[in-house]
């Protein structure tokens, strides 16, 4: 018996017949064999063991209600739940408990009874079973594991909207709409002249809308809302001239908005009842909602777009709100080994704006062999941190992981490819200046940058030479032939003197920096 887990012990006395009683409480034994020791007090030190088995039910329907909410109760009705015990359904019964005072509310009920209750607070809902030869529960807290905490309170009405005009500032005659929520139906509506329920009554009914009635621009009115079981409220509105307010508008109230390609844009349309809504856009964009939300799939999605308003008694109203999108902005590359690369959209490709600083590939495998431009007047943290490393082809192409795909990551980073020779062409428009950074070139021959691509002189390792050439003068970086494996190498070269980027066929044994663009 040490080695089991003691789940109760209590000092009991003899009791007439030589019988002796023992009960657990508030214990949530799982079913299986438990035993009992008993141990008397006594020189001899006598222990008598009794076997018996304990199962207790199991739930094999998890309850469910339904609440139904009147003016001075909350009635729950549970319509699943059961236990079962050996597979075989037992009684189950429900009961509701004030969590605060741990008293019960009203009297037991089985699935399809009613509990109420009618004083607010939060109450406890127990799924429980008798024990099969006890008329008692099994303790002070039947629930084994299915009890269910709500808070109930008397319902209160509250406003959804409201809303008081007139179609120009010179008419006499308006509308004002209102709505009530969270009450109990049907609702009843009354219009006053004037603030707090004051002045005249100017009209009532059940639906909240008041349709050329007596106001003018400027009045302050007030609308009582009172539900079936008499909660209300007033709350007060002023009267405003629709040809002047807006009817429609974007995130921020705006009614122009600068987005991304992959945004989502949410337009919005004045909240005027029982209104009709037409939202049209570019590229046949249309929608009778009042509220509209769509992804930003292009460019194209750029544009105004146009709401019309009809039903709210001033004709057909017409506003609009602009749309302006741009490129969706690049993601950072992070490689394996944690270095972060930002990078650049142009001519609509994602490049890294930094070389390739990696010592290891995507998977994990170390990249061999990777090289540090020296001897210079940089420190070798200097170097890797502004330049780069060095690449021989191979490396860089990663040849144990070659597959016939358009793109190769090669080297780069997870969700990053090698360019190719046409994408590196398509940068050939703007000019050696408006690739070179500004900073490191030798004779002040930076470039303006203007594309961001952030060119900087790494030189390069010369390996028919055996020899670092050129730093501070030039730079390269490696170019894929055509999309595929290839022995082909191409490289594009940036030097001081020279306007152009150029195309050169590039020696494997060679080392060069290493740009990436984004993978489609």
């Amino acid at each position: 018996m040490d080695n089991h887990a003691i789940i109760g012990k209590q000092f009991v006395h003899q009791g007439a017949g030589n019988r002796l009683g023992m009960v657990l409480t508030d214990t949530n034994l799982l079913s299986g064999r438990y035993v009992w020791v008993v141990r008397r007090d006594c020189p001899t030190n006598d222990t008598i063991i009794i076997d018996f088995d304990y199962d207790i039910p199991v739930v094999s329907e998890p309850p469910q209600y339904i609440f139904d909410t009147t003016c001075t109760a909350l009635n729950i009705t549970p319509v699943r739940g059961q236990y079962s015990k050996e597979g075989m359904e037992v009684e189950t019964f429900f009961q509701v408990t004030q969590e605060d005072t741990l008293t019960h509310t009203a009297s037991a009920v089985r699935k399809g009874g009613t509990l109420s209750v009618g004083i607010p607070g939060t109450y406890r809902i127990c799924m429980y079973s008798l024990p099969l030869n006890k008329g008692a529960l099994l303790s002070s807290n039947p629930c084994f594991a299915t009890d269910t905490v709500i808070h109930w309170r008397y319902q209160t009405v509250e406003l959804d909207y409201i809303y008081g005009h007139v179609c120009n500032q010179e008419d006499s005659i308006g509308f004002v709409h209102a709505k009530g929520i969270h009450g109990t139906k049907p609702y009843a509506y009354t219009l006053f002249s004037q603030p707090n329920g004051h002045g005249t009554l100017i009209a009532a009914n059940q639906t909240g809308t008041f349709d050329s009635v007596p106001v003018r621009f400027g009045q302050t009115v007030s609308v009582e809302i009172t539900d079936a079981c008499n909660a209300h409220f007033i709350t007060n509105l002023t009267i405003s001239d629709m040809d002047k307010i807006r009817k429609c508008w974007t995130d921020m109230l705006s009614n122009d908005i600068t987005l991304s390609e992959g945004d989502t844009c949410h337009l919005y349309g004045l909240t005027l009842g029982d209104a009709l809504y037409y939202w049209r856009g570019p590229h046949g964009f249309s929608s009778h909602q009042r509220q509209v939300s769509f992804a930003i799939q292009s460019r194209a999605d750029s544009g105004t777009y146009y709401l019309d308003i009809e039903g709210a008694g001033c004709g057909i109203m017409t506003d609009s709100v602009v749309v302006r999108v741009t490129e969706r902005p690049c993601p950072q590359a992070i490689d394996y080994d944690g270095n972060v690369y930002p990078s650049i959209r142009i001519d609509g490709l994602c490049w890294t704006q930094t070389n390739l600083r990696s010592v290891h590939y995507s998977d994990g495998r170390p990249i061999s062999p990777t090289l540090i431009y020296q001897p210079s007047s940089f420190s070798l943290e200097e170097m890797v941190n502004i330049f780069g490393m060095l690449y021989t082809w191979y490396a860089t192409l990663d040849t144990g992981t070659a597959s016939a795909s358009a793109q190769v990551r090669g080297i780069c980073p997870a969700g990053w490819c090698l360019p190719t020779c046409a994408q590196y062409e398509r940068l050939l428009q703007h000019g050696a200046k408006a690739l070179r950074a500004p900073e490191y070139w030798i004779g002040n021959e930076g470039g303006t940058n203007e594309t961001g691509f952030s060119a900087l002189p790494a030189g390069f390792f010369n390996g028919a030479r055996n020899r670092y050439e050129n730093l501070l003068g030039e730079t390269r970086f490696w170019a894929l032939h055509t999309g595929l494996y290839s022995e082909n190498t191409n490289c594009y070269m940036l030097n001081f003197f020279c306007e152009e980027l150029s195309n050169l066929r590039g020696n494997p044994s060679d080392a060069y920096s290493v740009r990436c663009i984004l993978a489609e």
